[in-house]
């Protein structure tokens, strides 16, 4: 084995040689061979179908779903999906994780809680997780997961054991959304009395963006309440609750109702 130098010995010219000499050194022989990385045993592991329920700041982000195409900005599934594929909680591809959203949401619309589902990594046999008892020795899966996502995305709460056949999109009773506007040169009155227009079931094929990669045929969709509220002083949201919605249709309802 070579000999530690005692640098404490050296004169300042000595000093400064070695570390100029240092700095003209190529970075392959600055740093030292990593050991190879272990490959990651996931035979070890058993997984459990999982609900979670998560907030987001979407200014900084290309929407909410996964994009197999290149985007300008990357997409809050994306983010997600790779903070649980680098903290091995997920295996690749992210089709084996039974993944399934409760809406969509575009680019720069940020959410308090969305819910997907999917299936996670445990520390748990089957018979294991499905005894409430055995929680603590779970994956403490929100600190972990927050631990590795940006500040804007997070994981706020998980429901371990979903109810049977459970399924973030098809098991969503409703959506609901609320887009923030001024009052200035606007009259809320009338605002408030268009809004009432689109409660109940309608065919809204003209207050939506066609999706001619999906082939909908259906365009009708339900909505329970359509309200207009104040928030504070000339501050409103435009508030909408319904089953499902199309593509852009909230923004739609919400720019034909300003005009």
């Amino acid at each position: 084995m070579t000999k530690p130098v005692d640098y404490s010995t050296w004169t300042k010219e000595q000093l400064i040689e070695k570390l100029n000499k240092l700095e003209n050194l190529p970075e392959k022989e600055l740093t030292t061979k990593n050991k190879p990385s272990k490959e990651f045993n996931w035979d070890k592991y058993n997984f459990r179908f999982v609900a979670l329920k998560f907030a987001y700041l979407g200014w900084n982000y290309n929407g909410l779903a996964f994009q197999y195409e290149p985007t300008p900005l990357p997409t809050i599934e994306e983010t997600l999906l790779r903070c649980l594929s680098k903290i091995k909680l997920i295996k690749e591809p992210i089709l084996e994780t039974e993944f399934s959203r409760c809406g969509r949401t575009d680019k720069g619309v940020s959410a308090m809680n969305q819910v997907i589902s999917m299936k996670l990594r445990s520390n748990l046999t089957i018979e294991e997780q499905q005894d409430p008892i055995n929680d603590d020795k779970e994956i403490d899966y929100l600190t972990v997961i927050n631990a590795n996502l940006p500040p804007d995305i997070k994981i706020h709460s998980i429901c371990l054991r979903p109810p049977p056949n459970f399924d973030a999109r098809f098991s969503c009773k409703n959506r609901h959304y609320k887009y923030l506007f001024r009052s200035k040169d606007l009259n809320i009155q009338a605002m408030q009395e268009a809004a009432s227009y689109y409660e109940g079931e309608h065919d809204f094929r003209n207050f939506c963006k066609l999706d001619g990669s999906k082939q909908i045929t259906n365009f009708n969709r339900f909505i329970y309440s359509s309200k207009i509220k104040n928030l504070k002083d000339d501050l409103y949201y435009f508030d909408l609750i319904g089953t499902a919605f199309l593509w852009h249709q909230v923004r739609f309802l919400l720019e034909w109702n300003m005009t």
